[in-house]
Parts: C-alpha cells; structure tokens; sequence
C-alpha cells in the first residue's frame, strides 16, 4: 500500500502508507484500530469510554513500552529526544539549594538573607560566571526527556543486547519502523488504521515488539 497523500491529515486521514506521523496524532485521528475492536469486544460502553475519555497519565509499563520501541526502533530519535537525568552529585560546581545559595553568597561578602531568588539576583550581579544548578539542568538536557536511571539503564541494555544477538541485528535494520497505514474495510465501510512497529517490506514481514518481565516462553506465550 502506497501513500496516495503527501500529508497526513489527522481530521480526516485519507487510505495510504504514511512515515513520521507522531504517535499522538495517530491515536486521535478518526478511525478504528485493534485497541478500538478490543474494547467493543467487551461492550459497546466501554468502547466509547475508551474512544471519549479524556487525557489521562500513562501507566509505568505504558511509558517504558513506549521507551522501549524508541530505543530499538528509532535509535536516532532516542538519541535526540532523550537523556539520563543529570544528577546534582555529580556537579559539584552548581549551586543546587538554599544552604549552596547562602555559603557563596557568604563567601563574596553579600547579605544571606532572603529567597533563592533574591540570593541568586545578588550573587549573579557579584560573580556572573557562577553555575546554579536549575539552569544547568537546562543547558544539559535541552528540549530532550529526562529519562530516570533505571529506565536509561534499562533502554541502554536492551539497544546492546540486540546489537549483540546477530539475528536480532539483521532483522531490525534496513527496514521502515512506526508507519501508519490507513485503509477502507471492504466489508464494513469503516476507516481503519494501523501502526507497524517495524516492516521490513524486501521480506514482507512485520516485526512486533513487546516488553515483558519474564522472557521464558511459557511466559510470553
């Protein structure tokens, strides 16, 4: 199936093969995808619940799935849209808190008294090359996501187990990850919608990935 649009138009997606649509938009535009068919398994309530309910925060297990598939399927974008947080123990320098603000004020002789941001207008103006820790913060993340140490660690070892198990390598390269398909049902009527994970089009196989916490097999199955 090849892209009959040049966009992605998220009000109204027209049947085609679209690359770089954000996940966002996918998700609210108009058509009905497995989660939707999952939901009216159940009820037709509880679908339109699904389909009407309002933002709500992702679960743990949602935000490292969704880590995950960009770790392994876009390690460039992860690369660009993520870091380890910064931790203020390994600065030193940067003055991190109150008690920071009011011993190096102490030491360029100015008054301790006040609020951070009193303390750190007067220690700006007495030495403009001091390094608070919050604008720090900034400098080294950017407009990236902060990532926790555990779930950095947790991406990082995923990306080196598969770039060592040659299989895993070979398969997950020269391929085309997170596209958006958009088709009529033929039976139906009905808009549909689906995200590939990663698609390898010169084997015409999809590739599906999934987190879990216990990889034996019994276990996935």
């Amino acid at each position: 199936m090849k892209s009959t649009a040049k966009l992605f138009d998220q009000a109204a997606p027209k049947p085609g093969r679209y690359a770089g649509v954000p996940e966002s938009e996918y998700f609210t535009a108009p058509a009905v995808n497995a989660s939707t068919l999952k939901h009216m398994g159940r009820s037709a309530l509880h679908c339109k619940a699904e389909m009407t309910a309002s933002d709500r925060p992702d679960t743990e297990a949602q935000k490292v799935g969704r880590l995950v598939h960009c770790a392994v399927l876009e390690p460039e974008r992860f690369a660009a849209d993520y870091c380890k947080a910064p931790q203020v123990e390994d600065h030193p320098e940067a003055l991190a808190d109150h008690a920071a603000y009011k011993a190096r004020a102490k030491e360029l002789g100015l008054k301790v008294t006040g609020t951070k941001g009193d303390l750190k207008a007067r220690i700006l103006e007495a030495d403009p090359e001091v390094l608070f820790w919050e604008d720090h913060v900034e400098q080294l993340v950017g407009e990236r996501e902060a990532l926790k140490a555990d779930h950095w660690f947790l991406a990082q070892s995923i990306i080196e187990s598969i770039a060592a198990n040659d299989k895993a390598a070979a398969a997950l390269s020269r391929g085309a990850a997170e596209e958006t398909l958009v088709w009529q049902d033929e039976l139906t009527g009905l808009l549909c919608k689906g995200r590939l994970d990663y698609y390898r089009e010169d084997l015409g196989v999809i590739f599906d990935v999934k987190t879990t916490e216990d990889a034996r097999p019994e276990a996935v199955a």
